[in-house]
């Protein structure tokens, strides 16, 4: 899961978002899908990485 955090904090610092240091997943998901603008290989990293968390939504500007 700690890798999972770590890599969702990453693009979305990538993606110019502000993410606090102690942010959760649901909380960087959160941030993320606030973006309408997300990137095709963003949207493609997103869906590859909460495939493995189950339950997790997938972005709305993802769908």
């Amino acid at each position: 899961m700690r890798e999972i955090r770590e890599e969702l904090i990453r693009l979305a610092r990538e993606s110019g978002l502000p993410v606090p240091v102690d942010a959760s997943v649901t909380e960087v998901v959160q941030l993320l899908g606030s973006d309408a603008h997300l990137s095709p290989d963003l949207c493609e990293a997103l869906n590859h990485i909460l495939a493995g968390l189950g339950g997790v939504a997938v972005p709305a500007a993802c769908k």
